[in-house]
């Protein structure tokens, strides 16, 4: 990681462990301890919540900001199973990071990156975290859901929506090499996927998270059906919390036409395009936080 936790402003390290956690995962995390509105920040794979670093001097005139390591990453638990890397469990632990933020009716506004991004689409598609969110802003990290449907449509399409599922299916490679038995593992033990994301220094910290985090996508990543049980009786996921969907248009991992799928199932949204990478809350961390605070109201 570029970013050190040392520059952060003082706030308060806890640990919290969900209450109705059947695995007992405990989660790390780190609120800066202002008044007012709460913006709970969700990482994605393979950081932790330090990839909010250069963001939060941003944020705090304006709002507190919670962020926590996810199951499996930084010092947070890693769950015993497979299972607990369940997409329902992600959504779950938001639901109660947001529920916790809004505690003596503080405004909480949502804001999430990359595999943080999947799980709190999640959860605002769902009764629970929704009814206490008053903004959404989402980076790279499409609803599940809904990013397969969008294949699927692509799929059946014309020529050039044929062409831009290619394109994503191209920039998704990674995706069934992850899913791989021992592969990913051995790359990463080697260094070599640290370096390919211009990670430091490949402390055993990151290592961990990498490893781990492969979970994410065996647990939830070849179980995304277009029809699934879920979707066949209730339809699209949709969301009425007012949605921002930031874009950043060098991406070489999400492109633009799969993460904006999503806006025409919010009953408020919004694209906002950003000259940047797929690490844009890290290298644009200024223009990201001016995006949140503008949607946000603050």
């Amino acid at each position: 990681m570029t970013a050190a936790r040392a520059a952060v402003p003082e706030g308060t390290l806890k640990s919290v462990r969900p209450p109705s956690s059947a695995d007992g995962t405990t989660l790390a995390v780190h609120d800066t301890g202002g008044a007012g509105p709460v913006i709970v920040a969700v990482h994605g794979y393979p950081d932790d919540q330090r990839v909010w670093d250069a963001m939060i001097p941003h944020l705090i005139p304006r709002a507190d900001v919670l962020t926590y390591d996810t199951r499996g990453s930084g010092r947070s638990d890693a769950p015993p199973s497979r299972d607990g890397y369940a997409l329902d469990k992600l959504r779950r632990d938001v639901d109660r990071a947001v529920t916790a933020a809004a505690e003596n009716g503080h405004e909480v506004h949502l804001l999430a990156h990359d595999w943080g991004s999947i799980q709190a689409w999640q959860a605002v598609t769902d009764d629970g975290a929704a009814s206490c969110v008053s903004s959404f802003t989402t980076i790279s990290g499409p609803c599940l859901d809904r990013a397969s449907r969008w294949m699927h449509a692509m799929a059946r399409g014309s020529t050039h929506d044929r062409l831009l599922l290619a394109q994503q299916a191209a920039s998704s490679t990674y995706i069934a090499f992850f899913q791989t038995p021992l592969l990913p593992e051995l790359v990463i033990r080697s260094g070599a996927f640290g370096r390919l994301l211009q990670r430091g220094d490949g402390a055993e910290r990151e290592h961990r998270d990498m490893l781990d985090g492969l979970e994410l996508y065996r647990a939830n990543m070849g179980l995304r059906r277009h029809g699934s049980s879920a979707d066949a009786t209730s339809g699209p996921r949709r969301t009425d919390v007012p949605t921002q969907i930031v874009v950043p248009t060098k991406d070489r991992y999400v492109r633009e036409p799969i993460a904006t799928y999503g806006a025409a199932y919010a009953a408020t949204s919004r694209v906002r395009r950003l000259d940047a990478g797929h690490w844009a809350v890290r290298s644009h961390a200024g223009d990201v936080a001016d995006l949140v605070i503008e949607h946000a109201g603050l």
